[in-house]
């Protein structure tokens, strides 16, 4: 793994944590338990909470800013459209259109977000766009389903079923969608 390792960006903690991030992408990853060995007490250990747990969380966090930027983008198209789209009176309809239209603008969005920002990849869209229409049939009927089986305005449902999606595309993305898995296991 020698000529992998000076790729990867970070220092200390961060380094550690991008290092694990890019060889599970890259690897076939085996957990071995190992002794903690201490020296001195560990008197030489700085650990700084907030700036070396910010390092370490740096992509997932950089997840959720790029999701919520996208759900912000998906959320105006898709409340403009309901409210553009009120002379249709069937609510099924309406949503589909509405939901179809705010998941393409924020699908795009969001991919180029990813692509570039958060996981640094060369890859096309086919398997992002893939997630993005079983997302948006997911969207849709949660969204319905919030609406006439819960009551649940269409906005609020909207917001809910987003909450839902985070984490089911956060994993997905990591381990399908921009998985690196070029080398072959040692």
């Amino acid at each position: 793994m020698i000529p992998f390792m000076p790729k990867i960006e970070g220092q200390q903690y961060e380094y550690e944590m991008n290092i694990l991030l890019e060889a599970s992408r890259a690897y076939p990853i085996l957990e071995v338990p190992i002794e903690t060995v201490y020296i001195n007490d560990n008197e030489d250990f700085h650990f700084r909470p907030i700036r070396d747990g910010l390092m370490i969380y740096k992509n997932i966090l950089k997840f959720a800013l790029s999701s919520f930027s996208s759900f912000i983008v998906d959320y105006v198209v898709y409340a403009l459209s309901i409210l553009c789209l009120s002379f249709i009176p069937n609510g099924c309809l309406r949503v589909l259109l509405s939901n179809g239209l705010a998941r393409v603008t924020s699908s795009i969005f969001n991919f180029s977000t990813n692509k570039k920002l958060v996981f640094k990849s060369s890859k096309t869209g086919s398997g992002y766009f893939g997630l993005a229409v079983g997302f948006f049939i997911l969207d849709t009927i949660l969204i319905r389903l919030f609406n006439s089986g819960l009551g649940v305005n269409l906005l609020i449902a909207k917001i809910l079923v987003g909450i839902m999606l985070f984490i089911l595309s956060w994993t997905v993305q990591t381990h399908y969608i921009f998985k690196k898995r070029t080398c072959s296991p040692l």
